[in-house]
């Protein structure tokens, strides 16, 4: 080939022959009939040609013959356009043929050229078919992708990564289309956020932050059309697509594996808060602060807006004990009428209701009242649950839970019917023993002791004396009859003396809680008697000097041993504390705790407020 470069052309001069044949690309110099007078070594080996067959033959050679007649007309409009308007004109997506007859892509860029008065024409030839080959393959590639994109089975999105703080959807699949419920023509173009739950969208620095790594999952609450939540596990990667980053995301649902977990935990929860009411109920703590503590747990696990507690008072009201709602409301011993109310109507026929027809104003909507019955089957009082206004109302499982605390509340109250009932047997059986012993005993036994004076009266000294001494005798035998008939008077216990002055404290903001460990009935009288009195000024330290929201009062008892009244407050602590009391004030209670071989001391509390502890033995070193 390189000897047949050399043949002379007299057409074209061989200084410009040099240049072309340096040129990379294939030359092809033809003059105005479309005949070849010059061609590059490189143009003839990539026709499959040798030079010399091509001098003198026409362009046609290297052209497929469906275009031959085509090809002379654009001859001809060629040469008869002005030379300035067909400088470095190109053409793409030509078809070359070589010698064997086969073809292959080519390009072509055409320029003017004139010697000696001669109008030729170079063609420059380059051989696209590698071009042409890898763009077949990509688009080969693109057409796989776009067929394992629209037809995959799990949804799949392509992101626009444009503005990395707001995501917009520039292709969604058909999956992608059902999971949400939404056609593509309404996602496309639109920011990703708008699919999502509003309480979980990405703020601007979340997006930016996700943008900054490769691969990027996470579990997402989508919202379909319906306006459910589809939870979805989110997995995107970066890729380059026609220069410009994208994210390319597929999505697997796993909306009923989010369910059925949130159901789990929701029934562990109420496990567990069902457990602490039955664990109180063990450590007998006082009625109110269970009922409170069944309120607070059952708002927390239905996500309500309030839950109440009433109880029945036998002369046709219903006094609220217990609440606990959104804004931090406590219960203020509030009465209402059976008659004519909601609450009161499942009150009197005992089974369970809802209210859908008044909703209250505020943040309450749906209504669920349960019945508390005891085991006889009496209705003691009704819990309430109230929804908060925007809430889709109750679920089935949320009926049961309901049904539940209200269960625990009802046992709450049985129990703490039965230790009252407990309390006043043993109390009563005390004072029944004690009458028995008085009448049995000690009064025979003075009445007896009489007699035997009686019988030895001799001289009238020694009458007289005796005669005084039976007058005393029998005067000591009335007394004993009257404390006799006194002991078997029904009394008010110590614990209900006790709560009566707690409920002198109890109002709309203010909440007093007893609780109790020990038997009261181990309390010797002597003590006893300092009992109310000193609850009462320590309540009033509390509530009126240090402004307390939340009082705690604890009876300690160790059977013939020692009495601890704790009092824990929410208040301002020691600072308002006054240094003189009138009355019963700190020095009093110092006293009287003193007076019973006691000690009485306030300190500061472990979370505010202030501690006070009024201790007494009566037995024993506490």
């Amino acid at each position: 080939m390189t000897g047949e470069a050399s043949h002379p052309n007299p057409v074209v001069p061989t200084a410009v022959a040099s240049v072309l044949e340096a040129t990379p690309d294939g030359v092809v110099v033809v003059d105005d009939g479309a005949v070849i007078v010059y061609v590059s070594e490189f143009a003839a080996e990539m026709f499959g040609w040798r030079v010399k067959d091509l001098l003198g033959s026409t362009i046609s050679a290297l052209l497929p013959e469906r275009v031959h007649d085509v090809h002379s007309g654009h001859v001809e409009s060629f040469f008869g356009t002005p030379r300035r308007r067909r400088m470095g004109e190109v053409t793409s997506e030509l078809r070359g043929r070589r010698q064997d007859g086969s073809e292959f892509p080519v390009e072509i860029s055409l320029s003017p050229m004139e010697v000696d008065g001669a109008e030729l024409v170079i063609a420059t030839v380059r051989d696209t078919s590698e071009r042409q080959a890898e763009r077949e393959r990509l688009a080969a590639s693109e057409r796989a992708f776009r067929s394992a994109f629209e037809d995959a089975p799990v949804p799949m999105f392509l992101a626009d990564m444009s503005d990395s703080r707001n995501r917009k959807f520039l292709a969604v699949n058909a999956a992608w289309e059902d999971f949400l419920g939404r056609t593509g023509a309404e996602l496309e173009g639109r920011s990703i956020s708008e699919v999502i739950r509003e309480d979980a969208r990405p703020t601007p620095q979340e997006y930016g932050d996700a943008s900054e790594v490769a691969v990027y999952e996470d579990e997402v609450p989508y919202v379909h059309r319906d306006g459910s939540t589809r939870w979805g596990l989110l997995s995107t990667r970066s890729q380059m697509v026609d220069g410009q980053r994208r994210r390319i995301a597929h999505v697997v649902d796993i909306t009923k594996q989010v369910l059925a977990e949130g159901e789990r935990d929701r029934r562990e929860a109420q496990l567990e808060v069902l457990t602490e009411v039955r664990r109180r109920l063990l450590m007998e703590e006082d009625r109110d602060a269970i009922l409170g503590y069944v309120c607070s747990a059952g708002r927390s696990l239905l996500q309500a807006a309030a839950v109440t507690i009433a109880l029945a008072t036998g002369d046709g009201e219903l006094e609220l004990v217990a609440i606990d709602s959104i804004g931090g409301r406590v219960a203020d011993r509030r009465r209402f009428p059976v008659e004519g109310t909601f609450v009161g109507d499942v009150l009197m026929s005992g089974v369970a209701a809802i209210s859908n027809t008044s909703r209250a104003a505020g943040p309450v909507g749906e209504r669920v009242a349960e019945p508390l019955q005891s085991a006889e089957g009496t209705t003691e009082g009704v819990l309430v649950v109230a929804q908060r206004e925007d809430s889709d109302g109750f679920s089935v499982a949320d009926r049961r839970l309901i049904s539940a605390l209200a269960v625990e509340a009802g046992v709450s109250l049985e129990l703490d019917q039965v230790r009252r009932d407990r309390r006043r047997l043993l109390v009563g059986a005390d004072r029944d023993r004690i009458a028995r012993e008085l009448h049995d005993v000690v009064i025979q036994r003075l009445f007896a002791a009489g007699m035997s004076l009686q019988a030895g009266l001799g001289s009238p000294d020694l009458a007289k004396r005796v005669t005084d001494t039976i007058d005393e005798l029998d005067d000591t035998i009335r007394s004993i009859r009257n404390s006799i008939f006194r002991l078997t008077e029904p009394t008010h216990s110590l614990v209900d003396q006790i709560n009566v002055v707690l409920e002198r404290f109890r109002r709309d903001n203010v909440e007093v809680a007893l609780r109790l460990d020990g038997d009261p009935t181990w309390i010797p009288e002597p003590v006893a008697l300092h009992l109310e009195p000193v609850v009462g000024e320590l309540l009033s330290n509390a509530v009126r000097h240090g402004g307390a929201t939340s009082v705690r009062v604890e009876l300690v008892i160790e059977r013939d041993r020692w009495l601890v009244v704790k009092v824990t407050d929410n208040g301002s602590g020691l600072a308002t504390v006054p240094v003189e009391n009138s009355g019963l004030g700190l020095a009093n209670l110092t006293e009287r705790a003193r007076s019973l071989n006691g000690s009485f001391e306030l300190s500061p509390g472990s979370a505010g407020g202030a501690t006070a502890a009024w201790t007494v033995a009566f037995g024993g070193t506490p």
